[in-house]
């Protein structure tokens, strides 16, 4: 296998297990939405369950946030399949290692860009 095939073999599995994330991803926010929205018509009768309630409902929405998240990720990175830059660096334009991408294929930086984007952020 030559290594442009080799490459578009690749960029196809990493494409399946975009996709398969991103149906599950979509299927478990829909899921936590319509949970959400029968919990706000449920009315809970005494105070500490109405607290339980709102505390289990801000835990909830703070994971749909976080799957929303991860969705615009897998969005952006099948779009940088279709236009053919999947894999490069968003920021230096180098390959991003395949391990790295195996790990997380919705990555945007090679290991160094985002060790130093870290960096920047902690300062």
């Amino acid at each position: 296998m030559t290594k442009s095939t080799q490459s578009q073999h690749d960029w196809t599995i990493f494409k399946q297990r975009l996709l398969a994330r991103q149906a599950e991803l979509q299927q478990e926010v829909d899921s936590a939405e319509d949970e959400l929205e029968a919990s706000s018509r449920d009315g809970a009768q005494e105070p500490e369950d109405t607290a339980q309630l709102a505390e289990a409902k801000e835990v909830r929405q703070a994971e749909v946030a976080r799957d929303r998240q991860e969705l615009d990720s897998i969005g952006r990175a099948l779009d940088r399949l279709a236009r053919g830059v999947y894999g490069l660096c968003v920021r230096c334009g180098n390959p991003i290692d395949l391990e790295r991408l195996k790990a997380r294929p919705e990555s945007t930086h090679c290991l160094q860009c985002k060790e130093e984007l870290e960096a920047a952020a902690a300062r």
